[in-house]
This record gives C-alpha cells, structure tokens and sequence, in this order.
C-alpha cells in the first residue's frame, strides 16, 4: 500500500503575491527592465555629453515620453493584475495530495485538477518562498511550507531542470 498524505493548505499574503507574480508571468521583470532601461538613459545622456551633441528634437523627445507613459502605464496594469490575482488566491484553501506516485492538488478536495507523476516533472524552479511545478498537465505553485522537508529533497533531487527564481 502506497503511503498518502493529503493535506489543506492556505496562502499567506506575501505567499499570495508571489505566485500572482510567477502565474501572470512577470516576476521581477518589470524591475529589471526599468533598471535596464534607466541604465541605456544614462549613458545615452553621458555620451551625448561628451560628445557634445546638441539635444534632440521636440519630435525626438516627444516620442520618448509617449514611450515614457506607455512604460507607466504597463507597470500600472502588470501592478493591478498582480493584486487582483493575489487577492483571488489569497486566504483560500488548496488541497494537496502527496504520495509516492506523484503530486496532485487543486482548490476542491474532490476534484485536484493538477495530477503530475514524478518522473513526468519536467522543470522545478524555486524560489525563496515558493516552487513552480512544470509537468504535461501544467504548471503548479506550492508554498515551500505545504511540503514536508522530504518531499522538498525529492522536488530537488528529480530529473528535471531545477531553476533558481526570484519572482520579487
């Protein structure tokens, strides 16, 4: 006989934003590109300088604060999207079953729609907080807290890619 365990499990808030975060694809892309971005200003400032350019035209700096708002504008939305699915998750329970076949879970005890052997994980990444499960029936985020210390070591130790991820 297979040993089981099922369990319930609640996300925290910080929980919550996170896997909004990895679910919705951003993580900390919109930070990263806002620095790269703030960086290629710089220097293009800085050589315009040093070469003793002279400033752009109207149209030229037009363009870039059109480009500015549309920046804003996207970070705003990514902002929204990522407390409204936080929002969702938040404080609602998961259920979770763990054996030695594979993982299964989902937000109805009766009905764990994400079903994934262990052999077929595919990708783990893991974070500070969480681990992103990618497998043929999809994705899955859990809590590091919803696993038990043994079933981290085996996420770990599979085949599959293991990922390090910051989604803050």
């Amino acid at each position: 006989m297979q040993k089981r365990e099922e369990r319930t499990f609640y996300l925290s808030p910080e929980d919550a934003e996170i896997i909004a975060r990895a679910d919705t694809g951003t993580g900390d892309l919109p930070r990263l590109l806002s620095t790269g971005m703030i960086i290629a200003m710089t220097a293009i400032i800085l050589l315009r300088m040093i070469l003793e350019m002279p400033l752009p035209s109207f149209k030229v700096l037009g363009a870039y604060a059109v480009a500015l708002v549309a920046w804003i504008s996207m970070l705003l939305y990514v902002r929204f999207r990522v407390k409204a699915t936080a929002e969702e998750i938040k404080g609602k329970p998961f259920y979770l079953r763990v054996n030695g076949e594979g993982i299964a879970a989902g937000k109805f005890e009766d009905d764990l729609s994400y079903r994934a052997l262990w052999d077929e994980i595919e990708v783990v990444e893991k974070g500070d907080r969480i681990y992103r499960i990618t497998s043929p029936m999809g994705r899955l985020c859990l809590p590091r807290t919803a696993l038990s210390s043994d079933e981290r070591e085996r996420l770990e130790s599979l085949e599959a890619i293991i990922i390090n991820r910051n989604w803050m």
